[in-house]
């Protein structure tokens, strides 16, 4: 048997009036999720468009009918939170505080504080009403992590509702449960595509942004370049984008764009960054990191990288990371130690930013695969397929066969034979740092983007460059998201 749990947010009056009749006449349960700054009258300055919401009469008779089981989602936290220098604002119950009278940003003790005392109102506001404690929570703006999780569990709210895609079965953990949100009122076709091609798993369109060429210490500056930056983005559909989160120098780190305990911050600025990438774009952001982040004995790195990479999930707002790794260019050892190192090293540093970004994707970018792929290539065979195994994504270096479309789809043919799907493989049509190469014209990586898709590749990868957002929207007639299907 297959169960659907239905789910409201908000707490609209329309609930009341057009959802519980229905419930009712048809004796299907359902949770609705109320917010204690909505439901007290004088204090609701964010309802969008001034929504009615629904009265304690409503809900306690909705309660009592035992259809209807009343979940917090929240007290005070249904909104922003100032998140950084710039005044970005991001979501409260998964940010950390940007204090501008200190200049600087929450402790972890601070953080801490402000959860727990945000979940306990989040309980209290439901049970004064109801006198039934919530035992549900349900995320605002679908944002969490560990530590407010723990916290509502502390509250007495051992079940949170999150927006993740994805099929939750008789053994999930109710700790986070996914769900699929709909909105709009879709067509029974429209419905039945939503659920079965889950939105997590649609094919990738990113663009690669080196950070380097957008910041400038002249903010007028910066504002030009980012706002260039954004319009192509826009223009050319990309569902992702692949944010350069350091400075570069020769593979490690020499400064980074964020907040964090060991290398100089060029300019706090990756956060403010990737959220207007996202507001204005519908962009996915991944952190573009190198996987060796300094120049230092094994143990010593290791540590470093691990609290580097923690601070990057800590401070920045971001869905993924993409692991940079220069040294392995093919050929690989024998015994593909490369390989293994970065696996086992990426699993750590993994392990540690998803404590506060539970829900990112992984992605491993190889710099160069071999010109002639041949059988007699074990090598990158055997790398390839690991990372397949451990990544949700990898990205291979097309460039090497940048000798006109057909060869392009030729590589693709190529690769799916030898490893058995491209599903997950992304293919780099953008330049990297270790070899720059000239851009191609936008005419041109149009058919090349065409020649990939039509070999069967579902995932790209580019770098606009210098293109403009004419050239980039008729890149992305091929290359968008909106093109996909």
């Amino acid at each position: 048997d297959k169960a659907v749990l239905l789910t409201f947010d908000d707490g609209y009056e329309s609930f009341y009036t057009r959802v519980f009749p229905v419930l009712q006449a048809r004796q299907i349960p359902a949770v609705i999720a109320v917010i204690g700054t909505w439901m007290r009258r004088a204090e609701k300055p964010d309802v969008p468009g001034d929504k009615p919401v629904l009265t304690w009469p409503q809900v306690r008779e909705m309660a009592a009918s035992g259809l209807v089981e009343v979940a917090s989602h929240t007290d005070t936290m249904h909104n922003e939170v100032d998140a950084d220098p710039q005044g970005e604002t991001h979501a409260a119950v998964t940010t950390r505080a940007y204090l501008d009278r200190g200049g600087r940003y929450e402790t972890d003790r601070e953080y801490a504080a402000r959860l727990d005392a945000g979940m306990q109102r989040s309980a209290d506001f439901v049970t004064a009403a109801t006198g039934h404690r919530p035992r549900v929570l349900v995320w605002p703006l679908g944002e969490y992590n560990g530590f407010p999780v723990a916290a509502a569990r502390r509250a007495g709210m051992p079940i949170t509702l999150a927006l993740s895609d994805g099929v939750n079965n008789a053994r999930a953990d109710l700790s986070v449960v996914n769900r699929l949100l709909v909105t709009d009122d879709p067509e029974v076709p429209a419905f039945a595509a939503m659920v079965t091609s889950l939105r997590a798993e649609r094919p990738q369109r990113a663009i690669r942004v080196n950070l380097d060429t957008v910041w400038n210490a002249v903010p007028a500056i910066a504002a030009r370049n980012e706002a260039r930056m954004l319009r192509q983005v826009q223009a050319s559909g990309a569902s992702a984008v692949y944010l350069q989160a350091y400075a570069d120098r020769g593979g490690t780190a020499a400064a980074v764009y964020f907040p964090n305990r060991h290398l100089p911050v060029r300019a706090d600025v990756l956060g403010a960054t990737a959220e207007r990438v996202k507001e204005a774009t519908g962009a996915k952001v991944y952190a573009l990191m190198p996987a060796r982040v300094i120049d230092a004995p094994p143990a010593t790195a290791a540590r470093w990288a691990g609290d580097i990479y923690e601070d990057l999930a800590k401070y920045v707002p971001i869905d993924g990371l993409v692991l940079s790794h220069e040294a392995l260019r093919y050929p690989a050892p024998p015994s593909n130690a490369p390989a293994l190192n970065l696996v086992d090293a990426s699993a750590a540093l993994t392990a540690r930013m998803r404590v506060y970004r539970p829900f990112i994707k992984t992605a491993v970018d190889i710099d160069e695969p071999p010109v002639r792929p041949r059988p007699a290539a074990p090598g990158f065979d055997r790398m390839l397929v690991r990372y397949l195994h451990h990544y949700d994504y990898v990205v291979i270096d097309a460039l090497a066969r940048r000798n006109g479309p057909a060869q392009l789809g030729r590589f693709v043919g190529e690769t799916e034979r030898r490893v058995g799907s491209v599903n997950r493989i992304v293919f780099g049509l953008g330049t990297t740092e270790s070899r720059p190469r000239p851009a191609a014209p936008p005419a041109l990586l149009r058919t090349e983007v065409a020649a990939i898709l039509r070999s069967g590749a579902r995932n790209i990868e580019l770098q606009p460059g210098t293109a403009n957002r004419r050239q980039m929207a008729g890149i992305g007639k091929t290359f968008g998201a909106t093109a996909i299907e």
